[in-house]
């Protein structure tokens, strides 16, 4: 992400109210992501973005745009499998408002990067 975008970005976020003027965003690309609909059935959206900061992953979402600390991250996995490839990542975290542990799902390239990067910020380990 080129830094003249990453700076519109960081403007709408903190405008918004999902980052902190002191925190930067450090890469932010578009995703897929499974929104869940009644008894654990969901379906997968895509053209959304989401965003890395130094704190957090924000996702950009159709209903309800989903904030996820680091710091909150209980277990990282994969998931969402094409010819037996791993082509998302599952994230199992603590609601920051609810206290609720919450499991989101999101499809993005460089998926085990970025995992291994969520599993780094959040100092837990891949399973």
């Amino acid at each position: 992400m080129h830094e003249a975008n990453k700076y519109k970005a960081k403007q709408k976020l903190v405008k918004g109210g999902f980052m902190a003027e002191e925190d930067n965003i450090i890469d932010g690309f578009q995703i897929s992501y499974r929104e869940n609909l009644m008894g654990g059935i969901g379906q997968w959206q895509q053209g959304w973005w989401a965003y890395f900061t130094e704190d957090k992953m924000v996702a950009i979402r159709a209903l309800a745009n989903i904030v996820i600390p680091y710091k909150n991250i209980r277990s990282i996995g994969k998931c969402r499998y094409v010819f037996f490839l791993p082509v998302g990542i599952s994230i199992t975290f603590e609601h920051p408002e609810s206290g609720e542990e919450v499991t989101e799902k999101f499809y993005m390239m460089k998926g085990k990067k970025w995992r291994q990067f969520l599993a780094d910020k959040a100092g837990i380990d891949l399973s």
